[in-house]
């Protein structure tokens, strides 16, 4: 028998059926016996076997018993009928058995490649159904081989990333080898993943955010960061926020993508240099890594370039990280509804403030966001960063009505633009209570020249702001010189009755602003008419009421009492005035008296000076001209 070519040997084994004689059954069962025991099939690896310990699969798959010879012992090469295979105790094995044996075979994925396209032949002819082939073990790119297609991703995308996946280990995350892949996978329930729907993986997040410890623990990044940015760089460069969490070599060691900074950054000269020091807020990428990837590539993955965005569409608390963020979320008069703010602010050097603004402006992102209403940025960089020595808000522009309460901002090379929207003011709105408490202080410092007017307007803005404050020590009366103490004008007829240096003018709230300073309000000063007035009705003031018809003016009701001279008692001494109320008004005989008191009681205080025109001249030239 093994004289023969194995293909013919088949040809000598007894056909079955009944035998012709007693003979001939006792000549075929010792043939078969021999056959069964004795070594005469030839198997796929080149050796002689007895029938009982030979192996064939139930279905013929062209090109598989070659490619699992040595995985499946005793396969044999040529097939023959069934009936003839079973007299010789040859096993039939099927293609689950053969599947199960497979399982955990460790072998180059190219391999399994071949056992798919195999199988897949085979499936096409309907040789085997692919239900059968449920159980297929798939190798896996970190190494392993699990049974089963289904769950498993055939990734598709540039050689690169193929050739990167091919080593990565991504708990949870199936990937098959590239260069194991086949539509038969896809068939038996693997999916195709391009690089979006990898980068967006939650598995690969998990992997991402717990690179820094992988990598402190001993693990190498290498591979988990390369794949990372070919997956960030087969997408466009565009990348999701958590791909900042990246494990990537430093100068030092190995930090988060969002804390690296391009060696060619110009945040390196803008950014204090102890940013940069052993267990600082900052490193540098390290250059040979920085130089294998486009610099855009690496920006997509949270590398610093130049200041970065913080952007939070639905913002429910100050965690964002940024400094001083509660302090801001606290002055803002209701919670923002979205945030785009910008980070490291902090970490600019004091010397350093105008090469950052000019950084900050150089982006339309950046930008926007230091111009955005009542920003983190803005509120921040107003207070905090360095301009000439000094916090912009305590500078001013050069047109800007306030000379004497702030010095105009020095020549640093931006623009007024710039310098405006840094925080240098150009008016008189208060963000916080410091700068409320500031201009308090201001006020108070007599080697300040400020304009009364000014002043006022100033103290008016303390009123706004709406914060709580406390009297520094000083006051800015309405002439202009800094006194301890003062009234608070709230009524106009006692600023007739003392010098200007007596009490200072809040127009705004003078309430508000006696509380603040705790100083006396003016009509709260003891004060007693002490000359004798004759009681005049309006309507028999002739004077008054050619002045109420030319303006159109409805007569009040009452009257006034008019004093020739009008004096008052306040604060221990008596002066003469023009008007005065307690409760009554009171004028003096003249057109100045008679028309603020008549403005009062019509409730058309603004046009006092012109009621007082009016009674010296009643002429249409005073009232036109």
């Amino acid at each position: 028998m093994r004289l023969l070519p194995a293909e013919q040997r088949f040809a000598l084994v007894p056909a079955p059926g009944f035998p012709k004689s007693t003979v001939d059954a006792q000549l075929r069962d010792e043939v078969i016996a021999s056959l069964s025991a004795e070594p005469w099939l030839s198997t796929q690896d080149g050796r002689d076997v007895a029938g009982r310990q030979a192996k064939v699969l139930d279905v013929d798959v062209e090109g598989l018993p070659e490619l699992i010879a040595d995985v499946v012992p005793g396969l044999i090469k040529s097939a023959a009928p069934a009936s003839v295979l079973k007299a010789v105790a040859v096993q039939v094995i099927s293609v689950e058995a053969v599947l199960e044996t497979l399982t955990g075979t460790s072998r180059e994925p190219a391999w399994w490649h071949d056992v798919y396209a195999a199988l897949a032949r085979a499936v096409e002819s309907h040789a085997v159904a692919a239900e059968r082939l449920d159980g297929l073990p798939v190798p896996l790119s970190d190494g392993r081989t699990l049974p089963g297609a289904r769950g498993c991703l055939l990734v598709e995308g540039s050689a690169e990333l193929l050739e990167l996946l091919s080593d990565v280990d991504i708990p949870g995350l199936r990937l098959v080898h590239p260069a194991a892949s086949h539509p038969l996978l896809e068939r038996l329930g693997a999916k195709h993943a391009d690089a979006r729907e990898l980068l967006n993986a939650d598995q690969l997040r998990d992997a991402v955010e717990r690179s820094i410890e992988d990598v402190r623990s001993g693990l190498d990044g290498t591979t988990l960061a390369g794949a990372v940015l070919r997956l960030v760089a087969d997408c466009g460069d565009d990348a999701p926020r958590w791909v900042g969490a990246l494990a990537l070599p430093g100068t030092d060691t190995w930090r988060r993508a969002d804390e690296l900074v391009l060696p060619d950054s110009p945040l390196l000269d803008v950014f204090d240099e102890e940013v940069f020091e052993e267990d600082g807020a900052l490193d540098v990428l390290d250059e040979d890594f920085a130089e294998d990837w486009p610099a855009d590539t690496l920006k997509a993955a949270g590398v610093l370039d130049s200041f970065a965005l913080v952007v939070d569409d639905e913002p429910h608390e100050p965690d964002h990280d940024l400094p001083d963020e509660e302090a801001w979320w606290d002055s803002l008069p209701e919670p923002p509804s979205t945030l785009v703010a910008i980070r490291d602010l902090d970490l600019v050097g004091d010397d350093a403030w105008p090469a950052a603004l000019r950084l900050l402006a150089a982006r339309p992102e950046t930008w926007h966001a230091l111009r955005t209403p009542h920003g983190h940025a803005r509120w921040w960089i107003a207070q905090y960063a360095v301009l000439g020595g000094l916090a912009p808000n305590e500078w001013r522009l050069p047109d800007a009505d306030l000379a004497g309460l702030y010095d105009e901002v020095p020549d640093l090379g931006l623009s007024e633009d710039l310098l405006e929207t840094a925080g240098v003011r150009t008016g008189l709105t208060l963000s916080t209570v410091d700068e409320a408490q500031d201009v308090l202080h201001r006020l108070a410092d007599p080697e300040r020249r400020i304009t009364p007017g000014l002043a006022a307007r100033a103290y008016d803005a303390v009123v706004e702001s709406g914060f709580e404050v406390y009297e520094p020590g000083g006051l800015r009366a309405a002439d202009g010189s800094v006194v301890g103490g003062a009234l608070i004008l709230d009524v106009p007829w006692v600023a007739g009755a003392l010098e200007p240096s007596e009490y200072v003018v809040a127009p705004a709230d003078p309430d508000r602003l006696s509380h603040l300073l705790d100083e006396p309000l003016a009509s709260g000063a003891p004060a007693e008419v002490v000359s004798e007035g004759e009681y005049a009705p309006w309507t028999e003031l002739p004077a008054l009421k050619l002045v109420a018809d030319q303006l159109g003016v409805r007569l009040p009701e009452g009257g006034v009492l008019v004093h020739d001279p009008l004096t008052v008692r306040i604060r221990g001494a008596e002066h003469d005035v023009q008007w005065w109320s307690d409760g009554r008004l009171h004028a003096a005989d003249t057109s100045e008296g008679l028309a603020r008191a008549f403005a009062w009681a019509a409730d058309r205080w603004p046009d006092r000076h012109l009621i007082t025109a009016l009674l010296d001249d009643p002429s249409p030239r005073t009232l036109l001209a």
